[in-house]
């Protein structure tokens, strides 16, 4: 089970001109694999499950330093529910170029693409989003 996709269009703006300076980072409903699932040829347009409201605001991070062949993490992203009781339950974080409208990337929160449970007050949802250059296109 993958847990972690990269999109054709964000792969082809990483591959031929690197990372936007500053990556935006949404919630999604969906997982990186099986049933109802983001597929690499999702696009911004098309939509990708992003999940909106209060509570759920888009964070950003400015591109890290490569470590290793490619690799780069993030700094913790971090979304908190206080006294909320109603959120959705996210399955996966989504990289986007809010300046392209492009989506890069997306991992599972969780194992599998099993929903975080954000449904509850004072829940927190910490992520510390680590990218490793996928092979080759299939």
């Amino acid at each position: 089970m993958s847990e972690f996709i990269a999109f054709q269009q964000g792969r082809n703006q990483i591959e031929d001109g690197g990372w936007p300076a500053t990556v935006t980072f949404a919630l999604s409903t969906k997982p990186c694999s099986g049933l109802g699932s983001h597929v690499d040829s999702d696009t911004y347009v098309g939509g990708f499950g992003e999940i909106t409201g209060t509570g759920y605001p888009r964070l950003t991070a400015s591109e890290p330093a490569a470590v290793g062949l490619g690799q780069k993490t993030f700094t913790q992203l971090t979304w908190t529910t206080g006294s909320a009781s109603n959120w959705t339950n996210p399955k996966t974080l989504v990289a986007l170029d809010a300046g392209t409208s492009r989506l890069l990337c997306a991992w599972n929160i969780l194992p599998f693409g099993v929903a975080a449970i954000m449904a509850q007050s004072n829940a927190t949802l910490a992520i510390t989003p680590t990218y490793a250059r996928p092979g080759p296109a299939r």
